[in-house]
């Protein structure tokens, strides 16, 4: 049981709420704990200290004062398109709405993650080129071992 319920449970035993199947868990607890003899004699003290504390009454006209303050009003939450301009009228928005739609699609469509791919020829020279100039012998060079092998089969496909 953890600790929460456990004190829970010792609250709703100390107030007389606890009965039949619970009321037996908790005897058998406070039997065979000290733990749970010391929470509770511990809740008692509070309970005791509680209620010999002086009661206050709050003044009649505290609704009145709570009311009458302006602080403590709860604040409406306004819409979303309440930061527009109010001479913006409303229904400019689905217009709006679209516009930023459209352009999202024409940024997406020319986005350069959807670049269409290079022509082989233009790869194949690229490789080549970084091999010859690249200052590296063709074979430890792995661009020059690839443009190779796609230039075989470049060829064998014609």
């Amino acid at each position: 049981m953890s600790e929460t319920n456990f004190s829970e449970l010792l609250s709703a035993y100390l107030d007389g709420e606890v009965e039949g199947e619970e009321l037996n868990r908790v005897n058998t607890l406070l039997a065979s704990s000290a733990e749970a003899r010391q929470e509770l004699e511990q809740l008692q003290e509070m309970k005791v200290a509680l209620s010999s504390a002086p009661r206050f009454s709050a003044p009649p006209d505290l609704v009145a004062l709570l009311l009458a303050n302006p602080k403590l009003h709860h604040k409406q939450s306004r819409p979303w398109w309440s930061f527009l301009p109010e001479a913006m009228p409303r229904w400019t928005m689905a217009p709006i709405g679209a516009a930023f739609a459209a352009l999202a699609v024409v940024v997406g469509i020319n986005a350069p993650w959807s670049a269409k791919p290079l022509p082989f020829e233009t790869l194949l020279a690229a490789h080549e080129r970084q091999a010859t100039e690249g200052g590296v012998q063709g074979r430890l060079m792995a661009a020059s071992n690839y443009s190779s092998l796609l230039a075989a089969q470049h060829e064998a496909s014609r």
